[in-house]
C-alpha cells in the first residue's frame, strides 16, 4: 500500500503535551522529507488560535481539523474554511443536563471560548466543554449524555496529569469525521491514510484510517486497535512513522489483538 496522507494528533503526538511544548527538530525534519510524497495534517483538540503556533513549527501546509473537530482549518491561508455547530436544542439539552447536575463547564463559539455564567449566548455554539475532571466523572457524564442523539461526548487529554477534559460537539465533529473531509477534498480514500494519535478522541481518528498508529505513550484503548505502536512522543514516534511508512518500503506487520 502506497500511503497517500498523513493524519496526526498535536498533543502527546507530534509534540510533547504540554501547553507551551514545541516540536522536535527531527519531527520537522521528517515532515519536510515526507511532504513531497504524502499530504500532512494535524487534528487537535486545540482552537485555531491555540493550534496555530505548533502548526506553523511543523511546517504544516494541507487542511487541519482543530477546535474539538469542528473547525476546518486552512495553514495557507490562516483561517477555518469550514465548521460544525452545536443544533441549538442539543446545545440547550446539554446545558440543562450540565446546570443541574452542578458541574462547570466552559461555552466555545470558534472565535471565543469562556467559563459559562449563565449568559444567553446568541452565536453559534461549537462545543460545550466540562474541564479538569476525572475519568470516572466524565464516563458517569458521558452515560448522563448518552440519551442526546445528536451530540458526540469524547474524553480528552488534559494538561493536568490525572485528568481529562470532556468535549460535547455535534455527532458529526469527530476525528472521523476529519479524515472524511481530508480525503474528500484532496479525493483519496480514508484506506491510503496513515493515522496516529495517543488519546481517547483519537479513537475514531484510528478507527477511520486504513493504517492505525497509536504511540507508545497512548492511552491503552488506542493500542488496542492499533496496527502499529510507534515509539512514544519524546523519542520522535511521528518521525519514526514517516521515515519506516512514508520515505520507507517497511512492511506493515499488523500486530493480533
Amino acid at each position: 500500500m502506497r500511503y497517500k496522507a498523513v493524519i496526526f494528533d498535536l498533543d502527546g503526538t507530534a509534540i510533547p503535551h504540554a501547553i507551551d511544548a514545541h516540536p522536535s527538530h527531527g519531527v520537522i525534519r521528517a515532515i519536510a522529507r515526507a511532504q513531497p510524497l504524502v499530504r500532512i495534517s494535524a487534528s487537535t483538540s486545540r482552537p485555531a488560535s491555540f493550534a496555530r503556533r505548533p502548526i506553523v513549527e511543523l511546517g504544516l501546509r494541507d487542511l487541519c481539523s482543530v477546535n474539538d473537530a469542528t473547525d476546518l482549518y486552512d495553514p495557507l491561508k490562516d483561517r477555518v474554511i469550514a465548521s460544525i455547530h452545536l443544533s441549538e436544542s442539543a446545545a440547550a439539552h446539554v446545558r440543562d443536563i450540565l446546570n443541574s447536575s452542578r458541574i462547570p463547564y466552559m461555552v466555545n463559539v470558534g472565535s471565543d471560548e469562556y467559563m459559562a455564567d449563565g449568559r444567553a449566548e446568541t452565536r453559534q455554539i461549537c462545543a460545550l466543554l466540562v474541564p479538569e475532571i476525572t475519568g470516572d466523572k466524565a464516563d458517569r457524564l458521558i452515560g448522563k449524555l448518552s440519551g442526546i442523539s445528536d451530540i458526540a461526548a469524547v474524553k480528552c487529554p488534559s494538561y493536568k496529569e490525572g485528568l481529562l477534559w470532556l468535549a460535547v460537539t455535534d455527532a458529526r465533529a469527530t476525528k472521523l469525521h476529519t479524515v472524511i473531509s481530508i480525503a474528500e477534498y484532496y479525493r483519496i480514500r480514508p484506506e491510503e491514510i496513515i493515522g496516529i494519535g495517543d488519546g481517547y478522541n483519537d479513537y475514531p481518528l484510528l478507527s477511520a484510517c486504513g493504517l492505525k498508529v497509536a504511540m507508545g505513550n497512548a492511552v491503552a484503548e488506542l493500542k488496542a486497535i492499533a496496527d502499529v505502536i510507534a515509539p512514544p512522543v519524546e523519542e520522535d514516534g511521528v518521525a519514526w512513522v514517516l521515515e519506516r511508512y512514508v520515505r520507507g518500503s517497511h512492511p506493515v506487520n499488523r500486530r493480533r489483538r
